[in-house]
């Protein structure tokens, strides 16, 4: 629901309202520890790792503990269940412990691994627990099948990242050299399948409907495949330009593609035929934002700038002077009038997307600004720095609000 968001400050975690940036409650973590937090799904409880072993779960927003659980071994990662019944927590010593949320007793046997766990990620359907390890494997659980052993991957693939898709059974892992492996999992056996490459892999992005995955590689081609067995239905090579990612649009009926060179592609995520191409700013496309109703594109240039363009046209509205130094990302606000740039060297640059003139001046904050997002009413912007963590501020009046 976004309400909320958890701040690390120094050695306390603050619990902060996302709408009006109002600091709801702070509570101890420990120094010298990263914040490891995690939202329940109802987002009234909130569990965070306190020191290096134990874990805390505290309602929002007063903070209050429920329960606190000690293990024998350094917190990795954190997960609620679908239900927030149950939250599964890993350990350094490769242990997978599943906790009551009500009481904190376990729930079932220790589940073992070889190495320290880094990640988890849970099926939709909530069934299904994929674990990776500081050893680059992967176990599948099956929650719905307490006695059965971890369900194996075939091959002992290195994983560096995994990611169930959102609606179904089907999990992506991405491989160090480049490999993108999908796995499909149904209910009585495993199905594999595998998407390799000669270059390794730069971004992923499902459909608006889930069926169909959009793939690039640091290669010039953008690769369409069927969610449900992995097949190649279509693939672009996108003009031959190095490609750097893919965004989908807001209804999800349009995916761009940028990379080198000036040009933002527009393709058909049905087939991945172009639909449009725009020349943008100055240098190479790094990301691209759409508004909300989709009409218009704020792209982000490597040479230190930001463009709009047209979607329906392919028409570029406007590009806006360089920026001093590297602009990483841009925004929209949530009516899509204004168009704010992040720039490292912590400036907060606003213009009308429609023309691109500038709507006030710009805001300076002491570190470099790597990512922006503006509140769902449009009145607070949160800027995330590579230095000193995140602002939220009123960037109508250029007040910090925390």
């Amino acid at each position: 629901g976004n309400r909320w968001f958890i701040a690390q400050n120094g050695g306390k975690a603050d619990i902060v309202d996302s709408q009006g940036g109002r600091l709801a409650e702070s509570f101890e973590i420990g120094l010298g520890n990263e914040a490891l937090v995690e939202f329940s799904r109802s987002e009234d409880r909130v569990a965070c790792r306190v020191g290096d072993l134990a874990v805390e779960i505290r309602r929002v927003p007063d903070g209050d503990v429920v329960r606190r659980v000690t293990f024998d071994a350094a917190v990795t990662c954190l997960m609620w269940d679908r239900d927030d019944r149950r939250l599964f927590v890993g350990l350094d010593n490769g242990s997978l412990r599943v906790c009551d949320t009500e009481t904190g007793h376990p729930v079932g046997k220790a589940r073992d691994h070889r190495a320290a766990i880094r990640q988890l990620d849970l099926s939709h359907d909530g069934e299904l627990l994929g674990v990776l390890t500081s050893s680059q494997q992967v176990a599948v659980w099956d929650l719905a099948a307490p006695g059965r052993g971890a369900i194996p991957l075939a091959g002992h693939v290195p994983v560096m990242r995994l990611k169930f898709s959102p609606n179904a059974r089907r999990l992506v892992t991405v491989a160090p050299e480049g490999a993108f492996h999908y796995w499909r999992f149904p209910k009585a056996a495993t199905v594999q399948h595998q998407l390799r490459f000669d270059r390794p892999g730069h971004a992923l992005e499902f459909s608006g409907d889930n069926q169909r995955l959009a793939i690039t590689t640091t290669g010039d081609e953008v690769m369409l495949h069927r969610v449900i067995d992995g097949a190649l239905l279509a693939s672009n090579r996108v003009a031959g330009r190095h490609v750097f990612g893919v965004e989908l649009s807001q209804q999800g009926d349009l995916f761009a593609v940028g990379g080198k060179g000036k040009k933002v592609v527009f393709l058909n995520p049905t087939n991945a035929a172009t639909v449009g191409k725009a020349v943008g700013g100055y240098g190479w496309v790094d990301r691209v934002r759409f508004s909300p109703d989709d009409t218009l594109a704020a792209v982000v240039h490597l040479g230190r700038s930001v463009s709009v363009i047209d979607v329906a046209t392919s028409r570029k509205l406007w590009s806006a002077p360089r920026h001093p130094s590297y602009t990483p990302d841009c925004a929209f606000t949530p009516d899509g009038m204004v168009v704010v740039s992040a720039c490292v060297d912590g400036g907060l640059r606003f213009f009308h997307a429609r023309d691109g003139k500038s709507v006030r001046k710009p805001i300076m904050l002491p570190h470099g600004v790597e990512e922006v997002e503006f509140s769902p009413g449009g009145g607070h912007l949160l800027a995330a720095q590579n230095e000193g963590g995140a602002v939220l501020l009123d960037w109508k009046s250029g007040e910090i609000v925390q």
